[in-house]
């Protein structure tokens, strides 16, 4: 056994040995490595949770509002009242005639200190169904941005569907292509030795070089898109891969024949359409608040306000309840626009164009949808026609590779024969697993678009 058998069966050892070490990945497990690290999913859920709070929000506004104010003041120079001698007139003589006050006499209005306390309690009462309305409309946007965020994760799983079907066949390809090149070279050196010795010409001997370059070149355009198959992989899932760590698998599934029926589901299903549904009547709610909100359609509300001012501070200072400055004030408010130079009018304009021109890009969404179906089953077609008909030459292949095989040794045939027919039936090897990569890309597009992506 020389070196260079020896370092090759070295390295094919240490590669088993790291395969075996490596973890082994299925389409699931890495589905689910991607639902962990997504930073696009980790949007969608984000605002999807913030659509939930808005709901929230709108619901509160129908309840009663409670604030509370105060504000505790020091005064250095608080308010007084001077009474001056005499201003209350005198004393009878008998009484001594004397003036009252004797003496001017100073009282202070307030102490240093001031406080004031306020409880405020709002309440609507009847607002024309913009409550309710406006509550409608966030229940709508947060039932599109559940529907966003599944459809990041239908997105998702279909891509790494796709890839890993593509690796798959990538890497059947690529055996096919290596044992291609080996034929390849075998014929290119049969050939040299030929055209050395005079037995051929210089154009058949540069044809079987072509042949070896040509599947070298494939070798390489290969393993260039099984790396990029790879990366796509590394990038969906957070998690640095490598080809033998990833399971593959082929097409699984059922591809239907009506593009009627697939257009039925779609209309039903397809996540883009439900968005568009749900911003639709959210649209709607906001033409309702529009009409509500609009001149002389009065909102009625409750108002009450419990208040306290005065120098002591309540329920600490014991002078507080000799005051009397507390207070309950109970409101009945109403209030109504009257004109606001045509901003209300062309504020409901607004909002009806909104909603026409979201209807429009839903019929617009559909015909899209209908085109692209149509589309994809005539390449599936297309796709299936070529696989019979590579499936056939392959069968072909085999029966005349093992005629020229069986010629080439019983010695009526040239070995050149047989090796030409075997790169004709690696050949189409690799055609039809181009075919089923094209076909499985286009089934799970299709599952994608029809909201199917988790049968």
């Amino acid at each position: 056994m020389n070196k260079r058998n020896i370092a090759l069966i070295s390295l094919l050892i240490i590669i088993e040995t790291i395969s075996a070490q490596s973890p082994l990945y299925t389409a699931e497990e890495l589905y689910e490595l991607a639902l962990e690290n997504s930073s696009a999913l980790t949007e969608k859920t984000a605002r999807e949770r913030a659509a939930g709070y808005r709901v929230r929000e709108a619901f509160s506004r129908g309840g009663p509002t409670v604030d509370f104010e105060t504000t505790m003041s020091y005064i250095t120079n608080p308010d007084t009242l001077t009474v001056e001698a005499g201003t209350l007139g005198t004393l009878p003589p008998q009484m001594g005639a004397l003036p009252m006050p004797m003496e001017d006499t100073v009282f202070e209005m307030s102490g240093n200190t001031f406080y004031n306390f306020r409880l405020i309690v709002n309440q609507p009462l009847f607002t024309w169904g913009k409550i309710f309305n406006a509550l409608q409309a966030t229940k709508e946007g947060a039932a599109a941005a559940v529907l966003d965020t599944i459809k990041t994760k239908d997105q998702l799983k279909t891509e790494i569907r796709i890839n890993c079907l593509s690796l798959h066949h990538l890497k059947e390809i690529e055996l096919a292509v290596s044992r291609q090149s080996e034929i390849a070279s075998r014929l290119e050196k049969i050939a040299s030795d030929s055209y050395k010795n005079g037995m051929i010409l210089q154009t058949e001997f540069l044809d079987a070089q072509v042949k070896r370059k040509e599947a070298d070149l494939t070798g390489n355009m290969i393993k260039q898109q099984i790396d990029q198959v790879t990366l796509n992989l590394t990038y969906l899932t957070g998690t640095e891969l490598t080809p033998v760590m990833i399971e593959t698998r082929e097409l699984q599934g059922e591809i239907p024949d009506s593009w009627e029926e697939i257009f039925r589901k779609a209309q039903n299903n397809n996540r883009d359409l439900s968005m568009l549904r749900h911003s639709i009547s959210a649209e709607e709610y906001k033409s309702k608040i529009q009409k509500g909100d609009y001149y002389f359609k009065p909102d009625l509300a409750f108002h009450m306000e419990l208040s306290y001012s005065g120098s002591y501070f309540p329920l600490i200072q014991e002078e507080w309840h000799n005051e009397d400055k507390g207070n309950l004030t109970l409101t009945l408010a109403i209030q109504s626009p009257i004109a606001d130079f045509g901003g209300m009018y062309a504020s409901g304009k607004a909002v009806e164009e909104e909603l026409k021109a979201l209807k429009a890009s839903y019929e617009n969404s559909i015909e899209q949808i209908e085109q692209f179906i149509r589309q994809t089953i005539s390449l599936i077609e297309l796709n299936k026609m070529n696989i019979d008909y590579y499936s056939e030459r392959i069968e072909i292949d085999l029966q005349m590779m093992n005629q020229k095989e069986k010629e080439w040794l019983s010695g009526y045939g040239d070995e050149k024969d047989f090796l030409i027919h075997q790169i004709s039936y690696y050949s189409d090897i690799i055609l039809l697993n181009q075919e089923l990569i094209s076909l499985g890309r286009n089934y799970y597009k299709l599952e994608n678009l029809q909201g199917n992506v988790d049968n």
